[in-house]
């Protein structure tokens, strides 16, 4: 990395529809750095592929040379304010926070309240975590292969300009018209977070494909803070069948 303080691009890739407390978020964020003199600006692409949005908005900043480090988040994430400068301080090429997906199952949070489970562990055990297979509780660790870990998610993720520029170096990335892809804008894009040639076909998630060329053909490092209260908004149905709380006399 050259010597030079942090410039943080804030990247969002929307459909249209964020969340109040995503907002809330990236306002917090802004205002964080700015006490910490630290450099942002933000940055939002609409469409309707992950993929090729978030390939776009990673060379827009590959073409901004004032920034340092790219902050992806999504549009449904809602997180601390401290978060990006707690990210920023790991100093590594790639690191995030574990999220989780926007379901909960209720026989999960019962059964490790039967285990003897707080009412919280409990409520979190019942999530979906974008982790896979994974024990460490440091609150800083790195996370396993691609080969040995799902996926990790993209919700709130920090990536450092050298770890792109080595994707270029290493050929694991190849350049779009975006003619093609029929989205006006600039001329061309970087596909970091399409789908491999070698890959099959649709196999992996448009975060997967990032962390697999990442990891496979750079030999990266991804890691993540644990202890980040990371929450995935979305929509909740409140309700059940009242008999079932109140006991028949």
């Amino acid at each position: 990395m050259p010597a030079q303080n942090p410039c943080v691009l804030i990247a969002t890739p929307t459909r249209g529809s964020p969340k109040m407390q995503y907002v809330h978020s990236i306002v917090g964020t802004i205002k964080d750095l700015a006490t910490r003199r630290i450099k942002s600006d933000f940055v939002t692409l609409a469409g309707s592929s992950p993929a090729i949005q978030r390939s776009m908005l990673a060379t827009q900043f590959l073409e901004c040379r004032e920034f340092t480090h790219m902050f992806f988040v999504d549009d449904d994430m809602s997180f601390p304010d401290d978060t990006c400068a707690r990210l920023l301080a790991s100093d590594k090429g790639v690191i995030g926070t574990i999220a989780t997906k926007r379901v909960i199952h209720l026989d999960r949070i019962e059964k490790a309240l039967s285990k003897g489970a707080s009412l919280k562990q409990a409520f979190l055990a019942g999530h979906e975590w974008i982790i896979g297979s994974h024990t460490q509780s440091s609150s800083l660790v790195k996370l396993g292969t691609v080969d040995n870990a799902s996926s990790f998610g993209f919700g709130a993720v920090l990536v450092r300009r050298d770890a792109l520029q080595l994707m270029l170096e290493k050929s694991a990335v190849a350049r779009y018209s975006l003619s093609k892809a029929h989205i006006s804008g600039g001329a061309h894009y970087y596909g970091f977070f399409k789908s491999r040639p070698q890959d099959p076909t649709d196999a992996f998630t448009e975060d997967e494909s990032f962390y697999r060329r990442w990891q496979l053909d750079c030999g990266g490092e991804v890691w993540a803070l644990t202890d980040v209260p990371i929450v995935h908004i979305g929509d909740f149905a409140y309700g059940g069948q009242y008999s079932d709380l109140v006991p028949s006399r």
